[in-house]
């Protein structure tokens, strides 16, 4: 095999990989060359090194897939978040809330003000787009290596380092990460314990009713005893992993009073001025849990009983002479299938935790 070959035979296999983790060593041995050869070879030929090459490619295709319609979110975990745990040799599984997917989508990332380049989301949209990838890709990466870093290592790791291409958000992290510490990485072992139940949940919502009726909603729906019931067949899950970290599974997105108790699952915060009245998830598990929301399906919000009102009024002076509760300004009813669905899901997943 010639140079030529050589170095097209590395060239296709890099296309085909760049959303993996490449290594030098398996480019070289695809081209059938030392790890060494190889790299002068390329850098002679292509007139950079291999791993800016890598680099631009990614930067590329992350662009390409942002003008082409692809969420924000998605570019800076598949190429800006991954590039950084590469550079630190490090396996990653992120877990995103909710605030932070729904955001970038509506150009609201928490770091515009810092923007050296922010006239250019004036001028060039994809570009602004690429822009707010990369810094959140950077800033999320960096928060997930930082935080079992000793503090005093996070500003001189070039990964953590807030002044190396970082946003406010993650400079306020990183200081607070700095000022009180961070935690210890623990092994856990290899061991995956899931148990799933279907659940069937009334359709009390007349405006999910109305919609489901007219195939608006992704619901699976089912009648009831009577003719004027309607379910929607979903499923919930508890998860173990190492026998340490308890996980809720849930099918739509939670009030965080249900998991760990407090605010509205409370009488103080309620609209309806009473208590949800049921464990909340870590009562029923014994344990403080994690909830993963949207998990294989998506019925909507999940609201405790006691805070359920089909009411909307924006005006908090009006809230506060109507109600008494200035800061009610509810809308997630209006996409919530009913008022018992959160005591549903609470006794389900308690009686996981029993008969597991």
């Amino acid at each position: 095999m010639n140079w030529v070959q050589s170095l097209t035979k590395a060239i296709d296999y890099i296309e085909s990989h760049l959303t993996d983790d490449i290594s030098i060593e398996e480019i070289s041995r695809q081209s059938y060359a030392s790890s060494s050869h190889f790299q002068i070879l390329f850098h002679v030929v292509m007139g950079l090194p291999v791993g800016e090459y890598i680099r631009n490619r990614r930067l590329s295709l992350a662009a390409q897939d942002l003008q082409q319609g692809g969420k924000i979110m998605d570019v800076a975990m598949r190429y800006y978040m991954e590039e950084v745990f590469n550079a630190a040799g490090a396996d990653f599984i992120f877990f995103n809330g909710a605030v932070n997917a729904i955001y970038p989508e509506r150009q609201r990332t928490p770091d515009k003000g810092w923007n050296e380049d922010y006239e250019a989301y004036w001028e060039d949209y994809n570009n602004s787009l690429d822009w707010q990838a990369r810094r959140m890709g950077r800033d999320f990466a960096g928060i997930a290596l930082a935080m079992t870093m000793p503090p005093e290592k996070i500003t001189g790791n070039e990964l953590t380092n807030p002044d190396n291409d970082h946003g406010w958000e993650y400079r306020r992290i990183a200081a607070m990460m700095q000022t009180h510490g961070t935690v210890s990485e623990t092994e856990l072992p290899p061991r995956l314990d899931i148990r799933l139940r279907e659940l069937q949940l009334d359709i009390e919502n007349p405006f999910v009713r109305w919609a489901a009726k007219r195939g608006m909603m992704n619901y699976i729906m089912l009648r009831g005893e009577t003719k004027q019931q309607l379910r929607l067949a979903t499923e919930i899950g508890y998860m173990e992993l190492g026998g340490a970290v308890t996980v809720a599974l849930l099918p739509g997105e939670f009030t965080p009073g249900l998991a760990w108790g407090g605010g509205s699952a409370t009488a103080e915060y309620a609209i309806r001025q009473r208590a949800f009245g049921h464990p909340t998830f870590s009562e029923s598990a014994g344990r403080e849990v994690l909830v993963f929301g949207l998990c294989n399906d998506e019925i909507g919000y999940v609201i405790p009983d006691n805070d359920y009102l089909m009411f909307h009024n924006p005006f908090r002076d009006m809230n506060y002479m109507l109600l008494r509760a200035w800061e009610y300004d509810h809308y997630q009813e209006l996409l919530s299938p009913g008022p018992r669905t959160g005591s549903a899901l609470t006794e389900a997943f308690a009686g996981l935790v029993i008969h597991g």
